[in-house]
């Protein structure tokens, strides 16, 4: 009988890892990414030894997240990898359990992965979450510069300027990660592999906006002849230039090969010509890494903040009370180690959801689940005060 255990990778089985990651991903995102992440933590990865050999590995990413203006702990989950010798035998099962596990006891409000398999990851707690995107094709494309905006590609010394547009332009979203300098170094470095870029839109020879695209890519190794652009950011007070760069880029990138373009649909932004994605769009879409999975491991530190914006919400739409508890109750009711539902009680009612519908209100998407909710009017009211629609968005660029 093998020895089987889990626990964090120690130091020196650092390069072990590495290549079951490699081997497995057929890159070397754990040596040259992952690694180089200020985040990174030995004891956020976690394996699976058997026989002294490391076979399967999980790996944690601290970050935190904005919900609607407030700051949240959040870890993403990435390279769940198991050799091919040992797959079938429940290794990597264990390892996200104890990954799970070891999210709790470090206080993560929020974890967010990218599935392989959406079935797989929801025994682990994980559920499907609604990031809505859009579509321009080349048809409707239209060069509507202002005359006094300049539109060129990156250079590494506006590093700074895009770093603090994207600081002004995201704190107040949903599901938008807080950067800094080492971090966006990173990742430009790593847009190369999707043969992205960054364009800057300067007036009088300064930053106002800027449009990151990218190849996008079918399944996870084989390019779709289609492109995204997978971020947008831009100064309150020029707003109105992110729509016509967005067309510019678009025409620049797409040329004879391409003839769509798809991004993510944002509160605040109406990109000229951008449609909802009809059944042909989706035909090229659809398998394309545009579905996210996030679950609560802490439910105390969650609800321990998410109570500011609850209350504040309240506030702003003239309730009178000091605390959302003296209206409503949440609980959490563990159905196993890794699930859970939420009970929230009005009154002599009580509405019971699974925790991933309560994840969809949380990030905006009460309006999926509203009519189905067999509670009274005021109930609803109170729900939709507490859960406002909103269209979160969690840019591409931070999973390359």
């Amino acid at each position: 009988m093998s020895d089987v255990k889990v626990m964090a990778l120690p130091v020196e089985k650092f390069n072990e890892a590495a290549d079951v990651t490699e081997k497995v991903f057929k890159d070397t995102f754990m040596r040259d990414i992952v690694s180089k992440d200020d985040s990174f933590n030995y004891k956020n990865v976690r394996v699976l030894l058997e026989d002294n050999k490391i076979v399967t590995v999980v790996i944690i990413t601290p970050k935190q997240m904005y919900i609607d203006s407030l700051i949240f702990d959040m870890c993403g989950i990435g390279g769940v990898s198991s050799l091919p010798e040992v797959r079938g035998k429940g290794y990597a099962g264990m390892v996200m359990k104890d990954a799970v596990k070891k999210m709790k006891n470090i206080g993560c409000d929020i974890s967010l992965l990218y599935p392989f398999k959406p079935s797989y990851y929801a025994k682990f707690g994980f559920r499907i979450i609604n990031f809505p995107y859009k579509v321009l094709h080349k048809k409707d494309i239209k060069i509507e510069l202002p005359s006094d905006i300049n539109i060129r590609k990156f250079k590494k010394s506006d590093i700074n300027d895009i770093s603090e547009i994207y600081n002004i332009f995201n704190k107040n979203r949903t599901g938008t990660l807080i950067r800094d300098l080492e971090y966006w170094q990173l990742k430009i470095d790593q847009l190369k592999v999707l043969n992205g870029e960054i364009f800057v839109a300067e007036k009088e020879g300064k930053i106002k906006a800027y449009v990151i695209v990218t190849d996008m890519k079918k399944d996870w190794d084989v390019k779709e002849h289609q492109n995204k652009i997978i971020e947008v950011g831009a100064y309150p007070e020029y707003m109105e230039i992110i729509s016509p760069m967005v067309h510019y880029v678009s025409l620049k990138r797409l040329g004879e090969q391409y003839d769509r373009i798809f991004y993510d649909d944002i509160d605040g932004i109406e990109i000229k010509g951008g449609k909802e994605l009809d059944e042909e769009d989706k035909k090229f879409y659809q398998n394309l890494k545009d579905i996210k999975m996030l679950m609560i491991p802490h439910h105390e530190s969650f609800m321990s903040k998410i109570t500011v914006l609850f209350n504040k919400r309240l506030k702003l739409n003239g309730y009178k009370v000091n605390s959302w508890q003296d209206l409503l109750s949440i609980e959490f009711k563990s159905n196993d180690d890794m699930n859970s539902t939420v009970l929230i009680k009005y009154k002599d009612e009580i509405l019971n959801i699974d925790e991933g519908v309560f994840l969809n209100m949380i990030f905006g998407n009460l309006k999926l689940y509203y009519n189905d909710f067999k509670i009274s009017t005021d109930f609803k009211n109170i729900l939709k005060v507490l859960f406002p629609e909103i269209k979160p968005v969690y840019w591409d660029f931070d999973f390359l």
